[in-house]
């Protein structure tokens, strides 16, 4: 007997949680996720995969080396090999200077602080290879096409760009 006394109040528990599950109506739907602002989809470690030069000497290029840029939530940084011809190795012990200029030249690397208004980023050097000039900055046009970020220069820290460049980066994360 003392079976069915618990198969009784089972089933009686059971009966008030249905009612209780049915008249709560259905299960809440979750907010939607708001849709990535630029700042959120330009934040991540991007690999720069082609450059294209405008004006007199306009071409286009893949860079040969790993050039990279790093965005943060206000920061940004820079490593880029500006050759379209690899590095030589430079020697362990007795490096000429023009062997060593000739590896240190086209390497370009900075780290600064950036802003975005509409589609123009403009970022303010902290450091770099080159000296920053106090008080100067850079805007690039920006747009995404899927995980691609696009980027076209307007001003550097002399003033407007004379020929503009755009380059084309893949998102690495």
């Amino acid at each position: 007997m003392k079976t069915s006394l618990k198969a009784i109040a089972y089933l009686a528990a059971l009966a008030v949680l249905v009612t209780v599950l049915s008249c709560s109506g259905p299960a809440p739907t979750p907010a939607p996720t708001p849709a990535p602002t630029p700042e959120d989809k330009l934040q991540g470690v991007w690999k720069i995969t082609q450059v294209t030069l405008s004006g007199p000497s306009a071409a286009s290029f893949t860079p040969i080396e790993s050039d990279t840029v790093i965005f943060t939530k206000k920061y940004a940084s820079f490593a880029i090999v500006a050759s379209q011809t690899p590095r030589a190795a430079l020697p362990e012990k007795g490096a000429t200077d023009a062997q060593k200029l000739a590896v240190w030249a086209p390497f370009f690397a900075g780290v600064g602080t950036y802003e975005i208004d509409g589609t123009t980023i403009t970022s303010h050097g902290i450091i770099g290879k080159e000296p920053v000039k106090p008080g100067s900055s850079a805007t690039m046009d920006f747009k995404f096409e899927g995980d691609t970020l696009l980027l076209t220069t307007k001003t550097d820290e002399d003033g407007p760009v004379a020929t503009p460049y755009t380059m084309k980066l893949e998102r690495l994360e």
